[in-house]
């Protein structure tokens, strides 16, 4: 039997799970970054710029991942693996989004634009919303 799948390593497999999530955040920011840079970068100088956006979003997300996979380990005893693991991915990615929105909300909060920071407050809840729904989707349809 695969080790993360064990019940009582639930909250290994949400870190795993959440270190996904950070390289998916840190190469979306890398390319973000290496396209709005004013720097004059050679291919390999980007490459480990890039190399470093995933590996400092992997750094956020996968002890993010293991602390709400144990908290939900100890609060969904009695879930689904599935219905864990999908809650654990969503909350992940509603975190690791605010980190990343939380930045230009405190901006518009500074010049007074209060509507479009709680609008931007809200993205988290969106992106959070469709990885869990995903998620919850191909975890059930793998089990």
């Amino acid at each position: 039997m695969n080790l993360l799948l064990r019940p009582s390593f639930r909250w290994l497999r949400a870190a795993s799970l959440g270190l996904g999530i950070g390289l998916l955040a840190g190469g979306v920011e890398a390319a973000q970054r290496g396209l709005t840079s004013a720097l004059d970068l050679t291919f390999a100088e980007a490459f480990l710029v890039g190399l470093c956006g995933c590996g400092l979003g992997a750094l956020l997300a996968a002890p993010l991942g293991a602390v709400i996979g144990g908290l939900l380990q100890l609060i969904g005893r009695r879930w689904l693996d599935s219905k864990v693991f999908a809650a654990s991915m969503g909350l992940t990615t509603f975190f690791v989004a605010l980190v990343y929105v939380l930045q230009t909300v405190l901006e518009l909060l500074e010049v007074g634009r209060t509507p479009g920071a709680l609008a931007m407050l809200g993205t988290p809840i969106g992106f959070a919303g469709m990885v869990w729904t995903n998620a919850g989707y191909l975890f059930r349809k793998r089990s």
